[in-house]
């Protein structure tokens, strides 16, 4: 099984990515969001991440051994580059990644 963290899940694109993977037995999917406030709707496991603490992203990838990371954040959000390049850090020091 093939553990996916997707940012941004809550959105239109992630969304979408999040509806096509969560029926999928071969993927397990967890959406990382910076308030949770989509946890009912999503049907999967909604996990609270800092974009701005790659040591907190690290090791939240590292606790759900996470493999594969899909970037959908909104592109208008201010600081949402930032965020993908901690993201995409964090996942480069994950051990599972």
């Amino acid at each position: 099984m093939v553990n996916i963290a997707i940012a941004g899940g809550t959105g239109g694109v992630g969304r979408s990515i999040v509806d096509a993977l969560k029926n999928d037995p071969r993927h397990s999917t967890i959406i990382l969001s910076r308030t949770g406030a989509a946890e009912d709707k999503a049907r999967v496991p909604v996990v609270v991440v800092d974009y701005d603490d790659r040591t907190s992203l690290q090791t939240t990838l590292e606790t759900h051994e996470i493999h594969t990371v899909i970037l959908a954040l909104a592109l208008h959000i201010i600081g949402v580059g930032q965020a993908q390049i901690n993201l995409i850090q964090a996942a480069d020091k994950s051990n599972w990644t």
